[in-house]
């Protein structure tokens, strides 16, 4: 799967991933299997002193997705319209994300 296979919201959602590099996306909605990005005081970057903390470069703006990416966007189709919590991102991929229960 290519980055260019994606729906627009799912590519801003991962050049959002690729500037932010690391740290985590609160309260990210998903509508219709779509990720919503919330405002942007609620991405939150992790800044590590004397390691290079900014956006990951990529050569093109198509590219093969990462195994992590593909995981995170069948998730998304499995999903109902829901709010997942905390979406952790590092190396400017999805790598955990806290998914509340429906009681």
């Amino acid at each position: 799967m290519r980055k260019t296979d994606c729906t627009p919201a799912r590519q801003h959602f991962l050049e959002v991933c690729r500037d932010l590099g690391f740290g985590f996306i609160r309260n990210l909605r998903v509508v219709g299997h779509e990720p919503v990005l919330p405002p942007l005081s609620d991405i939150v970057r992790d800044i590590v002193f004397g390691k290079r903390n900014g956006p990951h470069e990529i050569g093109s703006d198509d590219f093969v997705l990462k195994a992590e990416v593909v995981e995170f966007l069948s998730y998304l189709d499995q999903l109902d319209d829901c709010v997942i919590e905390v979406l952790f991102v590092k190396h400017g991929l999805p790598f955990q994300m806290q998914v509340a229960k429906a009681a």
